[in-house]
């Protein structure tokens, strides 16, 4: 989640991903495969200048359980 609801001009700028705006914030939303992916994703967000506020695993149909330990 991102401070600041973005514009549809960066819609294409983070790839494979969908983008909730609402309530002064941006949702991403989308399958993020390793480690390397979820960097360079947050990269992109500090290279436009956008704030992050949370990052959070979402469960899905072809996910696996999250590890705990």
């Amino acid at each position: 989640m991102f401070r600041g609801e973005l514009g549809d001009q960066f819609e294409k700028s983070f790839v494979g991903m969908s983008l909730e705006r609402g309530d002064g914030v941006t949702i991403l939303t989308g399958k993020v495969t390793d480690q390397s992916q979820l960097m360079g994703l947050l990269e992109h967000g500090q290279s436009i200048g956008v704030e992050l506020v949370s990052v959070e695993p979402v469960a899905g149909p072809d996910l696996e359980p999250l590890s705990t330990g």
